[in-house]
């Protein structure tokens, strides 16, 4: 699960400074209790992410696509200035003890 929320995060964060200017943010929240983890990035740009259809034979062009595959939800938000792009991963059930 740690692999894919540093995947979740390197591809909305490079996403962030190749589409949007200006000011941007992230945040993070553990929800041990919902088994959840949220990943939040905001930035400037009104425009929303638009996918591409898949293409193998493409090179790049597939953040969306992979922050879609190993996230429980995500979710597009207006914000005053710009928008917000939440992912939500689920935790791993933690191992029997011993």
């Amino acid at each position: 699960m740690a692999q894919d929320a540093q995947l979740v995060v390197s591809e909305l964060i490079t996403n962030v400074i190749r589409h949007a200017p200006g000011a941007c943010g992230m945040g993070l929240e553990v929800w041990p209790d919902a088994g959840l983890v949220q990943i939040s990035v905001w930035d400037t740009s009104p425009r929303p992410p638009r996918p591409r259809p898949p293409d193998g034979r493409r090179v790049g062009g597939h953040g969306l696509e992979i922050v879609r595959a190993v996230s429980h939800a995500l979710t597009v938000t207006d914000r005053a200035h710009g928008k917000q792009i939440t992912a939500q991963l689920l935790l791993s059930p933690a191992p029997p003890a011993e």
